[in-house]
């Protein structure tokens, strides 16, 4: 991906933090008012008299003498007696090492195939995110059509194949107890039904980072939606310790912009806040480089 057309991964937090900051805002505001007008009455606890205690007299305990008791000898095994020494391990031949060694080389292959994922896969997958919970908000439309239409090529005039092959494998799978696992089932298709060696297309990590803005446009990120992420992460071969790094990366800006745009707002002198601005943002440049790097740009 070229430097000029280097997406804004970050432009759709971003978006979303004046709305947060304003309901923030006006929550407050209402809050500190209705405060304000409340009285609480004058409130009287009752006398409570404590019991007498004094009459009352605890049984004697008498404890058994315990110096008569002796515990038996316990000798441990000697270490270098056979009946306790652990098998050792068994010696492979070098035609097991071998297909063995060819075991793992094949996986590493699968996993590197998949750094990149075919435009067609990526906008496949994020519409199957839309999907999965049944209930496609409008939102989370609008969502995919902005991510697609940066992240695509040529988006705009395959659109329509693409959500209609999407559509035609969610109506076989609507209504069926296994609705999910097909639906996932879809996402692992669209991972591996590709051509191995892809030259072009989206990272896999970058598209990762996308589902997750996708799944938080509604407000939520549901059961449904979280393991279809995770799946799709298992499949491109992503580790989950990445896929959770990203997800607390995007929680933690999502409300560091919300509250930075929520100070600006407010009626307080510049100079005073300026040293709170500057934090927030110098945590927001900290977290951001981290996401970065993460994804590999």
């Amino acid at each position: 991906m070229s430097e000029e057309k280097k997406p804004d991964i970050f432009k759709w937090i971003k978006d979303t933090a004046g709305g947060a900051a304003n309901t923030i805002k006006n929550t407050a505001d209402g809050a500190a008012k209705t405060i304000k007008d409340i009285k609480l009455p004058d409130v009287k606890l009752p006398e409570i008299p404590l019991p007498d205690f004094s009459d009352i007299k605890l049984p004697e305990i008498h404890l058994p003498d315990i110096q008569e008791l002796k515990f038996p000898d316990v000798r441990l095994p000697f270490l270098n007696n056979p009946e306790h020494q652990k098998d050792e391990e068994p010696v492979l031949s070098e035609e097991e090492e071998s297909a063995i060694r060819q075991k793992f080389e094949d996986v590493d292959r699968q996993v590197i195939s998949q750094k990149n994922i075919s435009n067609e896969a990526a906008a496949r997958i994020a519409y199957y995110l839309m999907a999965i919970d049944q209930d496609i908000s409008g939102d989370e439309q609008n969502k995919y059509e902005q991510i697609c239409s940066e992240l695509v090529v040529d988006f705009a005039s395959r659109r329509d194949a693409i959500e209609s092959m999407c559509k035609e494998h969610i109506e076989r799978a609507f209504g069926s107890e296994d609705y999910i696992d097909n639906i996932l089932d879809g996402v692992t298709l669209a991972v591996i039904q590709q051509v191995p060696e892809i030259t072009n297309g989206i990272p896999a990590k970058l598209l990762l980072w996308n589902l997750i803005a996708i799944a938080y446009s509604d407000g939520g990120y549901n059961a449904e939606e979280q393991r279809l992420i995770k799946s799709f992460a298992r499949n491109a071969g992503i580790d989950l310790a990445d896929l959770l790094e990203m997800e607390n990366s995007y929680l933690t800006l999502k409300d560091l912009y919300g509250e930075l745009e929520w100070i600006k707002t407010t009626d307080r002198q510049y100079l005073t806040i300026e040293p709170v601005i500057n934090q927030i943002q110098h945590r927001i440049d900290v977290i951001q480089q981290g996401v970065e790097d993460l994804i590999g740009f």
